[in-house]
């Protein structure tokens, strides 16, 4: 699988791992020997000097023609469980990276998780293409069909999908930048870093 990045094109090969066209031929790119046997990376621009590279087994990594380093991610672990299949770099900066099996995440340049799509959000697990519109939206192409995304949507559902016990909500009130939600089955408050919600009475009461 070929890309374009950076003003040149990238392709993966599972016998030599990342190269390089340059000129009339392909070259292997320094440290890309660790994609031995990736056989569609998703190759992405980062920036000015560095490409991102992402494989399912590894996660995320940056190569600046030099080396190759790790690019931790709060999603390192769907990364790897949920079989990368194409990425896209997003008008904001952000990164859309969809998958066979958990749908679709985005994160932000420092590896932070904005938003997830999936099953759950009622897009499905198994997307095989992304593309940004000029509208600031992404197209994502499944099995069947296709579909138009707001991102960051509009609308935000937090429910039992997401971590938040099934009951009656009494009361919900943001306090010191976390908000908490009060219902017949006890009060929760979200985790900002994951958008999830957790279980619990923190110190400060509401």
């Amino acid at each position: 699988r070929a890309a374009v990045a950076a003003g040149a094109l990238y392709l993966g090969e599972p016998e030599t791992g990342l190269m390089k066209m340059v000129g009339d031929s392909l070259e292997e790119v320094p440290g890309g020997r660790q994609f031995v046997g990736e056989s569609r990376p998703v190759i992405l621009p980062y920036d000015e000097g560095r490409i991102l590279v992402g494989t399912r087994a590894g996660g995320l990594f940056l190569a600046d023609g030099r080396s190759v380093s790790r690019f931790p991610t709060e999603v390192d672990n769907w990364l790897q469980t949920m079989d990368l299949y194409r990425g896209a770099l997003l008008p904001d900066g952000t990164i859309a990276l969809t998958s066979t099996g958990g749908g679709m995440v985005v994160i932000d340049r420092q590896g932070r998780l904005r938003q997830r799509l999936d099953a759950s959000t009622g897009l499905g697990d198994t997307l095989y293409f992304v593309h940004p519109d000029t509208q600031g939206a992404l197209w994502v192409g499944f099995e069947g069909g296709i579909a138009r995304v707001e991102t960051p949507s509009p609308v935000s559902v937090l429910d039992q999908m997401s971590g938040l016990a099934d009951g009656s909500v009494s009361f919900i009130h943001r306090h010191a930048g976390t908000l908490y939600v009060a219902t017949s089955r006890g009060v929760y408050f979200l985790e900002a870093s994951s958008g999830v919600p957790r279980p619990g009475m923190p110190d400060t009461a509401i």
